[in-house]
């Protein structure tokens, strides 16, 4: 399982979906050379100035690992992160994200049983001019998650959560 190529082809699959429903989607990498995070933030900033922040969200989907030993684990689960002074939208995402990831049928991880979103200072979070959610799409190294993670239902699932949740979002955003 290689994080970097589940993640791309989910992001790459997301954003087609978001095309298709009319939403401006970017990806921040371009090939198979990793751009260093403070450069995706910058890719951000850049689209953040010229549309403006508050028509900007920047999601970051990854898979999750335990440790770094080759060896399977037992840590599973979906999880979402804002940075630690994330804005109110971004929480507002995030509780939208633990929402709609709440009705597949897999195990949820959060901090405390009121609070739907871990607080880090990951750079792409606290960097970004605008909202901004890592989503970490369950464990790599665990047997169970990587049967969920690479099946057709599982990665279909994840997509439209992620999307369901994006357009739920912006919707929101509009109406008021």
């Amino acid at each position: 399982f290689k994080e970097y190529e589940w993640s791309r082809d989910v992001c790459d699959k997301l954003c087609k979906q978001l095309q298709e429903d009319g939403y401006r989607c970017i990806i921040d990498y371009t090939g198979q050379n990793e751009i260093g995070l403070s450069n995706r933030a910058q890719i951000v900033n850049n689209y953040c100035k010229y549309f403006g922040s508050q028509k900007c969200l920047y999601v970051s989907i990854h898979v999750n690992a335990a440790k770094s030993d080759g060896k399977w684990h037992t840590a599973s689960g979906w999880e979402s992160h804002i940075a630690v002074n994330a804005s109110e939208n971004s929480k507002k995402i995030a509780n939208i994200m633990w929402e709609e990831f709440s009705k597949l049928d897999i195990k949820m991880r959060r901090p405390t049983p009121k609070q739907n979103y871990w607080e880090n200072n990951f750079t792409v979070l606290k960097k970004t001019l605008c909202p901004a959610i890592l989503t970490e799409n369950m464990f790599q190294d665990c047997k169970d998650d990587v049967e969920y993670l690479t099946s057709k239902k599982g990665k279909d699932e994840l997509i439209m959560a992620h999307k369901n949740a994006i357009e739920q979002y912006v919707n929101e955003l509009i109406v008021k």
